[in-house]
């Protein structure tokens, strides 16, 4: 029985990377992370600045007019999973902000790779790429 015991240690660590670490998205805190001068379409000037939320169970995205929000959201195989997008509707009365809020919304709908780290998090489909550090 002793010589199962390191064995049965040994299995548990090698199998704990495998399973990852608890879900960014289903805990309880809230993290509030902050993009700059955002790539979005070429020919488009940069978005200034997208906020992203996340925790409690969503993924929240704002740029220059509306609030995008996937709830029900967790992480699955490194990818966003679960959930409706949905969005507020505040006529922002730009054709360039309406098209920011359309290239993020298809961003968070597209069931992107998503890594969560304590300062950072990347957002990543076929057709796009965001970075966003932990604001201070």
């Amino acid at each position: 029985m002793n010589r199962l015991r390191p064995l049965g240690l040994l299995l548990l660590v090698l199998l704990l990377p495998a399973c990852g670490g608890p879900d960014p998205v289903q805990k309880d805190q809230v993290v509030t992370y902050v993009a700059t001068d955002v790539v979005w379409l070429e020919g488009e000037e940069p978005i200034e600045e997208v906020v992203v939320s996340v925790g409690a169970g969503s993924v929240d995205m704002r740029a220059a007019c509306n609030t995008l929000h996937r709830g029900g959201a967790r992480v699955d195989g490194g990818r966003l999973k679960g959930g409706t997008v949905s969005t507020t509707d505040m006529g922002c009365g730009s054709d360039v902000a309406t098209r920011q809020d359309d290239w993020l919304a298809e961003l968070l709908a597209a069931d992107p790779e998503i890594s969560v780290a304590s300062d950072r998090v990347e957002l990543r489909s076929s057709d796009a790429v965001l970075t966003a550090v932990r604001q201070a």
